[in-house]
């Protein structure tokens, strides 16, 4: 049998009736794949058929929904009152709605590959969240909001056109991974030397030409990336110095 796909499976519901919707869900066997397809029909098509109101999709604790080219998500995402994860990566997403802060177990976000141009303020209103994928994106400014991210451990902003870390990026005291590889960042906050659990920092391919000597504080710091970065080789030295056991690429 041909493999159809969640958007050719969607367009086919469009055409279908409500007796026949029931009858093709009771059919799908794998939980995994009748939840990612029933709820993000249920959610994008929502003046279709199927209502997201039905408790089978706001049951749902993991939310998946690449590929897709969607544009925008829906404010109803709030009904998904269990939801610990939302990957919605290779779309043309540029906002997220409000709603989603009503969202009180979303922890893992993975958002790359869109059409950010901003880092998503809503996002900073979710104290709780853990991990944060935004890269390949177009986002120029990190908010000072940021910093209310309490219990962030991993943070990829990479590929983007971030110029200026926020001195608040030194509250992330739980972080453990930071990409912020690949954007247009000069300078590092004296700040950062707050992160004590960090162990890996990427920070290749920016405009960085120096390191804040409060970095030699990051005692579990393993890995420290920095090529493609205009250091010249006194200030490497001083780098070096500071972080005698640590792993650094330049």
């Amino acid at each position: 049998m041909k493999k159809i796909n969640k958007l050719q499976m969607a367009k086919i519901l469009e055409n279908i009736s409500q007796e026949d919707i029931i009858i093709l869900q009771k059919k799908i066997l794998n939980q995994e794949v009748k939840a990612s397809f029933w709820a993000g029909y249920a959610l994008f098509c929502k003046d279709k058929i199927l209502s997201i109101e039905n408790g089978f999709y706001t049951q749902l604790d993991f939310f998946n929904f690449k590929f897709h080219e969607i544009e925008y998500l829906p404010s109803n995402i709030k009904l998904f009152k269990k939801l610990h994860g939302i990957a919605l990566s290779f779309n043309k997403l540029h906002s997220l709605p409000n709603e989603l802060k009503e969202l009180d177990k979303l922890k893992y976000v993975e958002l790359h590959d869109n059409l950010f141009t901003d880092f998503p303020s809503v996002l900073c209103e979710m104290s709780q969240i853990t991990s944060i994928n935004l890269f390949n994106n177009q986002i120029s400014l990190l908010p000072e909001e940021i910093g209310n991210l309490v219990n962030l451990t991993h943070l990829y902003i990479h590929n983007n056109q971030i110029s200026i870390l926020p001195k608040e990026i030194g509250n992330l005291k739980k972080i453990t991974h930071l990409s912020i590889n690949n954007n247009k960042i000069q300078e590092i906050p004296i700040e950062i030397g707050n992160l004590k659990k960090i162990d890996t920092i990427y920070a290749s391919d920016n405009q960085i030409t120096c390191l804040p000597e409060s970095i030699k504080h990051l005692k579990k710091l393993k890995k420290l990336f920095l090529k493609n970065n205009p250091i010249n080789e006194i200030e490497q030295e001083k780098i070096k110095n500071w972080l005698p056991n640590i792993e650094i690429n330049f």
